[in-house]
């Protein structure tokens, strides 16, 4: 529910052109950069992974 006073001042506020909902060049820009990092971390992850000697997964700390 809203008044009739609010309803008022809502339909005053102006919309947004369309040529200001574009995304700007800095956002895209940091989701670039931050699925790069993301995608480093998971490779240097597995790299180290990859890296850990086979007779460490023998199956003797399970016993």
């Amino acid at each position: 529910m809203i008044c009739a006073a609010c309803l008022e001042l809502r339909s005053e506020i102006p919309t947004v052109a369309k040529h200001e909902r574009k995304l700007p060049f800095a956002s895209v820009l940091q989701c670039l950069v931050a699925f790069v990092v993301i995608l480093l971390v998971f490779y240097f992850f597995a790299q180290t992974l990859g890296d850990i000697p086979d007779d460490f997964h023998d199956g003797i700390i399970w016993e």
